[in-house]
């Protein structure tokens, strides 16, 4: 059965920095060791991380694919309402259909978690380390590292809403 994600249960979290989603990666992966960890959504827990760490990895060593030219003229014309958005703390919203033009963004079905918090906290720890995110979004075209950083803290924030580390409280 499929979630409807616009109506689906979520917890409040507002991600604001790379080290806030760090941390809450920790949470997430002490909730997966205790068995406590629920999700609300569509994709298991595992999908859910590595959907994020993801697009992290994608904006430090490239997207396999660009979008179409139609899906970068309305990203070009988006960018700036985008960015506003994202730095005012308004989470990008869920229930976003990525379709074909973007199906490298789909995470690798049955991906475990224990996975998914290695190859995101590894990407984080390039971060960390003094790499940049310098390649372009498929959608919004060159962004800034500071907003890519903004970006994936509130993507970060929107996805792991769905996961309650401490179990679900409904």
């Amino acid at each position: 059965m499929t979630v409807d994600t616009r109506q689906a249960a979520r917890r409040e979290l507002r991600l604001r920095s790379l080290a806030e989603v760090r941390a809450e990666l920790a949470r997430i992966e002490g909730g997966g060791a205790a068995g406590t960890l629920v999700t609300t959504g569509n994709w298991t827990p595992g999908e859910n991380v590595a959907h994020v760490g993801q697009l992290i990895g994608f904006s430090l060593d490239g997207f396999p694919e660009r979008g179409p030219w139609w899906l970068r003229a309305v990203g070009a014309a988006v960018k700036p309402l985008v960015l506003r958005s994202v730095k005012k703390g308004t989470i990008v919203k869920p229930g976003i259909q990525t379709g074909k033009a973007a199906a490298f963004l789909e995470p690798r079905a049955g991906t475990t978690l224990d996975d998914a918090i290695a190859m995101t906290r590894g990407f984080l720890d390039r971060v960390e380390a003094g790499e940049r995110f310098t390649h372009p979004s498929p959608l919004l075209g060159r962004l800034t590292h500071e907003q890519w950083a903004m970006m994936h803290c509130s993507h970060a924030s929107m996805h792991w809403s769905f996961l309650w580390p401490n179990g679900h409280a409904n």
